[in-house]
């Protein structure tokens, strides 16, 4: 998926904001490889980011095992992860005397799913 120049720009300004939670640019490389994939997939399957990633080698079973390896690493936490997006927003927001906020609580579940890798177990409800 080839996003346009304004898009583009954008999300690089989004993954600078990420820059300093990564100890090393191979860390770094990865995240914005990984949003890339996530973006051009439209999934949060592994196999599928890895198939769209910038850095996919011949085979995306290989590129799937680093995005698994990357995704265990302490620096992809959920707290380090939302502490740059935390920071922008209270920078944004500051100046405001009233922010609404809308927070979409509904289950990332389908009913067609088996998993939702990373993320939870599907539970079957039943059908009646």
């Amino acid at each position: 998926m080839e996003l346009d120049i304004k898009s583009n720009q954008a999300l690089d300004g989004f993954l600078a904001d990420f820059g300093d939670i990564f100890n090393d640019k191979r860390e770094s490389k990865r995240f914005e490889n990984t949003i890339y994939g996530i973006i051009g997939a439209e999934s949060p399957v592994v196999m599928q980011i890895a198939a769209h990633s910038p850095d996919r080698r011949e085979n995306a079973f290989h590129t799937a095992k680093g995005i698994y390896r990357f995704l265990d690493a302490r620096e992809c936490e959920e707290q380090n992860l939302l502490r740059p997006i935390y920071e922008k927003t209270k920078k944004d927001f500051c100046h405001e005397n009233e922010v609404v906020v809308v927070i979409d609580i509904s289950s990332w579940e389908k009913p067609y799913a088996k998993k939702m890798e990373r993320l939870c177990k599907v539970e079957k409800k039943d059908k009646r």
